[in-house]
Formats: structure tokens, C-alpha cells, sequence
């Protein structure tokens, strides 16, 4: 009974330590993204280039995680890959291998049709968009999963919503990115509720590590696939000198990394707060930088990352 309220508080703080995290390094990379995009020749990196290293990145960063874990001796290390395979494979369900499969596939979707969106969307419009994520993945949770919703968190959710709503003024859009908007909202919130369901040990006994290698070699896979299939004018190597891609690479690298730690520790909800929280981030430090954008009072972001704070805690 002693040693309860201690483990609470390590979850706690691996809770609200997650959160903090991956909304630092996605504001970075949603930064960088921004800037990344030139009014007449769009992005100034190969984007399809940039999907594939990011993924193969999250995923040499997952091998090293468990080849270190299994380091202790050098018979481990020279049995590392077989054991790996024989832990993962003993544990991978056909339903499992079907949910990761088709979230990569999904997340590979989303990605691109985000890439898209913010080259053609004021971030305004975009920002005010992204304010619906927490509601769209509470109903689909509530439908789906049949997860319960307190009175007090959803209070804390049309708060939020109602501070972006109020101080976010989109600017015109065509209805084509209205509809991309749409689309890829529904779709990304579908992934957080599915995501925290893979995550759920009810769901599978693998560890978060394991999913992360099936995850990001599918991702790599499949989004090498789709660069083969989507030829671009720049080299797959395109602007790699420059220190800007090098940080967003690592940035989103470690934003899909820390995601699910989210997942595991605050659930799907509390993952899509981030979505509205860092476009708050994002265009308040714009306004501050004297940019352009979308019209967001600071007081407004204020209340956003208050409110996701306050939703964590209750």
C-alpha cells in the first residue's frame, strides 16, 4: 500500500512529461514545415523523401532501444535478431498485424494529405480545423470503444474549443481544402482512437517498442513504395545539407516516437489535444515573430494549453 501513491506519481509524470514533449518537438516541426514552402515552388525539400527518413529513423532508434536492452552479454547481442523475431511472432495476433498494417497505411495517408493541406490552407483555417480534433476523437471513442466521457472533460473540451473558435479567424479557403481539411481530421482522429487501442494491453502483450518496429518498417516500406510511385523533379537527397530539414527530420522523428507514450500514459484523448494546443503554439509564435497567418490572440493559446494542462490533471 506504500509504494502506491509513488508509482501514481511516476505515471503522472510520465503523463504530463510525454504530453509536454510532444508538443515541443511537433510545434518544431509544424515550424519548420511553414517555412519550408516557397509561394511559387511549394516545398524546398522533397517531402516524399522526407517520410521515408523520418520512418526509417524512428525505426533505427527502436532497434537500438531493444538491442540495448538485450545487451547484457555478447551471447544476447549475437542472438539479438533472432530472439527479437521469436518474441515478436510468438506475441503478433493476425488481428494485431491487421490494425498495425492498416495504421501505417493510414498514417501514410494522413502525412501526405497534411503536406497538402498546408501548402494550399491559410493557417487560420487550418488551425481552426485542427480545435475539433479532441471532439471528433471523443465521439469516436465513445462509438467505437465505448470509452466513457466525465462531465469534467468534457467541459474542459468545449472550453478549449470555444478559445480557438472565438479568437482564430479563418481566412478564405477554396473548398477543395475545406474538404481535404475534413477528410484528414476524421482520419487522423481515427488513428489516435486506434492507436490507443493497439497500445491497450487488453489489446496485445507487445511492449510499445515491438510496435514501434512493426510500425515504422511497414512505414518505411510503404512510404518508399509511394515515393517510387510519385516521381518528384528534386533528388531523394534534395536540400539534406540543410540544418533546418536535419532538425525537422529529427523533430518529427521524435514526435512520432514520444506519440505513444502519450497513448500509453494519457490515452487518445489527451493525444488529440495536442493538435489544437500546438497550432496555438505555432501561430502565436508567429504573431510574436511579426509573421503572417492566421489572426489568434496570444490570450486564446494561453487558454488552449491551460485547458489541455487542466484536462491531464482532472
Amino acid at each position: 500500500m506504500e509504494i502506491q501513491p509513488a508509482s501514481l506519481s511516476v505515471t503522472r509524470l510520465w503523463a504530463i512529461g510525454s504530453f509536454v514533449l510532444l508538443v515541443l518537438f511537433s510545434s518544431a516541426s509544424t515550424l519548420i514545415y511553414t517555412y519550408s514552402i516557397d509561394e511559387t515552388t511549394g516545398y524546398v525539400y522533397n517531402t516524399a523523401s522526407s517520410q521515408v527518413s523520418v520512418e526509417v529513423i524512428k525505426f533505427t532508434i527502436s532497434l537500438l532501444g531493444e538491442y540495448n536492452d538485450h545487451s547484457s552479454s555478447s551471447s544476447s547481442r549475437q542472438k539479438f535478431l533472432p530472439l527479437l523475431a521469436s518474441s515478436i511472432s510468438s506475441s503478433l495476433t493476425p488481428n494485431v498485424f491487421l490494425l498495425i498494417l492498416f495504421l501505417s497505411l493510414s498514417y501514410l495517408v494522413s502525412n501526405y494529405l497534411l503536406f497538402e493541406i498546408m501548402r494550399i490552407t491559410p493557417a487560420g483555417t487550418f488551425s481552426l480545423f485542427k480545435s475539433f480534433t479532441p471532439c471528433v476523437v471523443s465521439l469516436l471513442s465513445f462509438f467505437l470503444l465505448r470509452s466513457p466521457l466525465p462531465p469534467s472533460r468534457l467541459l474542459t473540451i468545449l472550453i478549449m474549443l470555444l478559445a480557438l473558435t472565438l479568437t482564430t479567424t479563418p481566412e478564405t479557403s477554396s473548398p477543395q481544402s475545406l474538404l481535404l481539411l475534413t477528410f484528414q481530421l476524421t482520419l487522423s482522429s481515427l488513428n489516435m482512437v486506434l492507436n490507443g487501442h493497439l497500445l491497450s494491453p487488453s489489446t496485445t502483450p507487445l511492449t510499445i517498442p515491438k510496435i514501434n518496429l512493426l510500425m515504422y518498417s511497414l512505414g518505411s516500406l510503404l512510404n518508399y513504395v509511394l515515393y517510387l510511385l510519385r516521381p518528384s523533379p528534386l533528388p531523394f537527397f534534395h536540400s539534406y545539407s540543410s540544418p533546418s530539414l536535419i532538425i525537422y527530420l529529427l523533430t518529427k522523428s521524435f514526435t512520432g516516437l514520444i506519440s505513444n507514450y502519450v497513448f500509453k500514459y494519457n490515452g487518445p484523448i489527451v493525444k488529440s489535444f495536442s493538435s489544437p494546443v500546438v497550432s496555438a503554439v505555432c501561430i502565436g509564435v508567429e504573431r510574436l515573430g511579426g509573421g503572417g497567418g492566421g489572426r489568434i490572440e496570444l490570450q486564446g493559446g494561453g487558454i488552449v494549453i491551460l485547458t489541455a494542462c487542466l484536462y491531464i490533471i482532472l
